[in-house]
């Protein structure tokens, strides 16, 4: 037996102009505030009876207020057949929408519906995402459902307020000079007046995302916070000679300072001088800045009354309250905010082989109460370079770091390595030159011969 089968058309879903929202003006607005997305077009896909239903589901919100919902409509195909559907029945912030087939006339397939006002609540939106609106319409006589249309996107909401970095600390803490400075030579691109080291951060708004209801992005407002994290601790804060110990204080030889768009900004630090946190109580779009250091009125200092920059690696955290009362917005960012690093004495040795039979003898004389991890950067006969860490040099004390030297050489890898009898070694030593010496030579294993290489800190400069 022979037979014919089809497939009945599905009605499509469509707007006439999908927004992107800002969730932030969203979230700040009033609960009940009625969002406009345009007009919906459904095209038919099946033909309709009298008192058929079409009910529209939205996802991602609620429908708006009861009086803001579209009462009826009109289908029509352009060739004088028209269909009008009445809201059944309608309540605020609902997720569906039901509407009835009410004139017996031009039920015929490929009829456009425009539903010229649809619209979300505010209230109804609690993440970023798309808002759709799907359709499924009922057979009067049955209740079968029939006609779906899939799922069409009315708006977007995400994001539009962030949080970016812009300058980092970078300062380089000079030990020639007890690390109470930075050294300017060394090149940190934002040393600013004084011996102060400056990080900036930006508060973006997307262009490309809309206020509610046409409002103004930048309109919004509301407060900003700041908290600063040092990986050891602000203790170049504290002034030795007043301040209490164990306790941190703004003021005296440390400096903070900020520079914000707008409002005077409030600066603390904790007791434990390890989180500097600063408040900004009017917030808006553009850079911000934090320079930490000693203050242009403090560039004489000396042990006796300042603690030494710590060498150390910081983090931030910002976060904005967008908002007033109960209706607010949360907009949080990690900028990276750098570190502080040490310049040290250089020790360049120009010889010194690299064999299993050959002991390396480097010894290193500390004569400062400065401590730290002593670096080495080795190349051999074809240039390529080998980096690596020999340990820490502690206050008053010599150091041995030949066998470390010896062990580090052999494992290097890269162009040349495998093979190398010889390299060319630079160390960085967390010490003032001043007070640090080194003695380098090589020995045969078995003891009897010794060859002493000049270095930097004993006659040999590069």
């Amino acid at each position: 037996m022979a037979g014919a089968c089809g497939y009945a058309s599905a009605a499509t879903i469509g707007s006439t102009g999908v927004e992107k929202y800002s969730l932030e003006a969203i979230q700040v607005s009033a609960a009940n505030t009625n969002v406009d997305t345009g007009t919906l077009t459904i095209t038919l896909g099946q033909a309709y009876v009298l008192n058929d239903t079409l009910e529209l589901s939205i996802s991602g919100a609620s429908f708006g207020s009861v009086d803001k919902v579209t009462a009826s409509f009109t289908c029509a195909n352009g060739a004088g057949n028209s269909t009008v559907f009445s809201i059944v029945t309608a309540s605020s912030n609902a997720s569906t929408l039901t509407y009835v087939a009410n004139t017996p006339a031009g039920l015929v397939p490929g009829q456009q519906c425009d539903i010229p006002t649809v619209m979300f609540s505010a209230g109804s939106v609690t993440a970023a995402g798309d808002i759709s609106v799907s359709s499924v319409s009922k057979k009067a006589a049955t209740l079968a459902s029939f006609d779906s249309g899939s799922a069409a996107k009315i708006a977007s909401v995400g994001n539009a307020w962030s949080v970016s970095s812009n300058t980092v600390f970078d300062g380089v803490i000079d030990v020639q000079n007890n690390r109470l400075v930075f050294a300017s030579a060394e090149g940190p691109s934002n040393v600013l007046a004084g011996d102060e080291d400056s990080f900036a951060f930006s508060i973006n708004v997307d262009g490309t995302r809309v206020g509610v209801n046409s409002g103004a992005l930048t309109a919004i407002s509301g407060t900003m916070s700041l908290t600063l994290t040092a990986g050891t601790s602000f203790g170049f804060l504290t002034d030795p000679l007043t301040d209490t110990a164990g306790t941190c204080s703004i003021g005296g030889n440390g400096a903070v300072t900020a520079t914000p768009i707008a409002g005077a900004p409030t600066i603390t630090v904790n007791s434990g001088c390890t989180a500097i946190s600063v408040t900004v109580p009017t917030v808006a779009a553009g850079a911000y800045s934090v320079a930490l250091g000693r203050g242009a009125a403090n560039n004489t200092l000396t042990t006796a009354n300042a603690t030494a920059f710590a060498e150390q690696s910081y983090t931030s955290a910002v976060a904005l309250s967008l908002g007033t009362g109960s209706r607010l917005a949360s907009v949080s960012g990690t900028p990276n905010a750098g570190a502080w690093t040490i310049n040290g004495t250089t020790v360049n040795i120009p010889y010194l082989p690299i064999n299993t039979n050959i002991d390396l003898v480097v010894n290193i004389a500390n004569r400062s109460t400065q401590t730290g991890a002593v670096t080495f950067t080795a190349w051999n006969a074809s240039g390529t370079s080998c980096t690596g860490t020999l340990g820490s040099v502690a206050a008053n004390a010599n150091m041995s770091v030949g066998g470390a030297l010896k062990t580090a050489l052999q494992a290097c890898t890269g162009t040349g390595w495998s093979g190398a009898t010889r390299a060319t070694v630079q160390l960085v030593i967390p010490t003032p030159r001043a007070t640090t010496a080194v003695n380098s030579s090589f020995s045969a294993s078995d003891g009897k011969s010794r060859s002493i290489v000049i270095n930097d800190t004993n006659g040999y400069r590069n």
